[in-house]
């Protein structure tokens, strides 16, 4: 009976850790985007941070790659704007809506191909 609650202990303890803890470089990145006053390396740390949270938290890789989208057109930076497209459509393909994923995919080629 030790054994069975000492392995339980071990396995709570391990589990907590996966869901509660945190990604160290997940969580410097956001600390880098509040820093940053250039626009340009707060659209790139956007993206990144986008990237990382598709296999974790998708919503929050939409989350991210949405405001990257959002500053990459008001700056002009067509290849950080493909980025985002890219970010948003690996989130529709997670979410099933492979249509949608295949206009984002499509809006990020022709972004590429223009510049």
């Amino acid at each position: 009976m030790i054994k069975f609650l000492q392995i339980f202990i071990l396995l709570f303890l391990f589990l907590s850790n996966v869901v509660f803890g945190q990604n160290p470089k997940i969580d410097s990145l956001k600390n880098l985007v509040e820093k940053t006053q250039n626009h340009v390396a707060r659209t790139t740390l956007l993206n990144e941070i986008a990237d990382l949270y598709k296999s974790e938290n998708p919503q929050l890789t939409k989350e991210f790659a949405t405001k990257a989208l959002a500053l990459s057109k008001k700056i002009n930076h067509t290849k950080e704007e493909g980025k985002a497209y890219i970010n948003l459509g690996n989130f529709s393909i997670i979410s099933g809506d492979y249509e949608k994923a295949l206009d984002y995919f499509r809006q990020a080629k022709d972004l590429f191909e223009e510049n």
